[in-house]
């Protein structure tokens, strides 16, 4: 059976403080929305961050919201997909932080 690759739009990373504060952060707000490579969102696909049992499930839109440790690698799993691992790349400026990827595609 082949495997349906998942693309991944990282919407935003959001964490607070100033720079000084947000980049010693522990934990930061990371939400986006999973679609598979039509563009069409997954539902109930699991969000976790790897080597913890924190997690969440992506809504009927396919969106995610999930506080993880900075630098966390995020594990995206859905029946019928293929397993996809990827890192949460942080860029904080004062109180915003943004991925620095969008539209990720893992390939089989």
């Amino acid at each position: 059976m082949r495997l349906v690759a998942l693309v991944f739009s990282f919407t935003f990373i959001v964490c607070s403080g100033f720079f000084t504060y947000a980049s010693a952060q522990s934990n930061v707000k990371v939400t986006g929305q999973v679609t598979d490579n039509a563009g069409l969102p997954v539902i109930g696909a699991g969000v976790v961050e790897d080597g913890t049992t924190s997690g969440v499930v992506t809504d009927a839109s396919g969106n995610y919201e999930i506080s993880v440790n900075t630098g966390a690698k995020l594990v995206f799993t859905c029946l019928g997909y293929e397993t996809v691992r990827r890192f949460c790349i942080l860029l904080c400026f004062r109180s915003t932080s943004w991925s620095s990827c969008s539209h990720m595609r893992c390939l089989p």
